[in-house]
């Protein structure tokens, strides 16, 4: 049987017994490279690879033909028992003391009480939120919030109140005359009752007055605390079905108005 290396492709002739006595691992007789010869074991050589390995002389011109080339016998091979598997230690890395320096875990009752600190603090945090969006519920059930979320309003430039439905408010009754004690004037009363199932804020009041002819003459803007009692809280806003009096007077060109229209804004 033969056999090539595979870094010089040389070729050996190797018997079965060799083999078996080095476990197929062998050396190359000319490069000294030790490798398998199981998988590159062949019946006959390989011609090729064995004609790089001839060094022939040239002949002179005027000479013979140049006799027939035999190719040398290969080499003896030399048997080497099975290598022993060794353990390739890893690597060793050059860190800083920093690093190497063991860092001491945190105590378990420390961590626990850190833990449970944070998430007190994010339940209080969801808390807050969930409270100051639905704080209409919260005024209804709790009035008694109403001037501290006052005072927080004035400094963030809010209301007390989100929930704003004027569709909701509804006139219950209304009436417009003369003023009894001005000339030029009218006197109005309405009632207004908020129909929304949450309390909401006050809305402003809108008059308008309007001629024969469906044009309008003048109007009047008032807000909640211009007409609104001193008696009622603005900041409490409208409770639900509670019907609020209102009282407003107008002055001015009102001697033409034969019509008149409320709106809240």
């Amino acid at each position: 049987m033969f056999t090539d290396c595979p870094a010089c492709q040389g070729q050996f002739h190797i018997t079965v017994t060799q083999l078996t006595a080095a476990g197929g691992q062998v050396i190359c007789g000319f490069c000294g490279t030790q490798f398998n010869a199981l998988p590159r074991l062949r019946d006959r050589p390989l011609a090729g690879r064995l004609a790089e390995l001839v060094s022939v002389e040239k002949e002179s011109p005027e000479s013979l033909p140049p006799p027939e080339i035999q190719p040398p016998s290969p080499p003896e091979i030399q048997i080497e028992a099975p290598v022993d598997v060794r353990v390739i230690p890893e690597p060793e890395f050059d860190l800083p003391e920093i690093l190497l320096a063991e860092t001491p875990l945190p105590r378990g009752g420390a961590s626990r009480i850190l833990w449970l600190l944070g998430a007190c603090l994010l339940l209080l945090l969801f808390g807050g939120q969930y409270a100051w969006f639905h704080r209409d519920s919260l005024v209804a059930h709790f009035p008694g919030l109403i001037p501290r979320l006052t005072a927080l309003c004035e400094r963030l430039n809010c209301t007390v109140h989100r929930q704003r439905d004027l569709a909701a408010i509804k006139l219950v009754n209304r009436d417009v005359r003369d003023h009894p004690r001005y000339d030029d004037a009218l006197l109005v009363n309405v009632t207004l009752s908020n129909e929304a199932a949450e309390t909401q804020p006050f809305p402003g009041v809108r008059l308008l007055l309007f001629d024969t002819n469906g044009q309008r003459i003048a109007y009047r803007d008032f807000q909640p605390r211009e007409y609104l009692d001193a008696s009622i809280d603005v900041n409490a806003g409208m409770t639900p079905r509670q019907p609020v009096h209102v009282v407003l007077e107008l002055m001015g060109a009102t001697a033409a108005a034969v019509s008149f229209e409320f709106v809240f804004f």
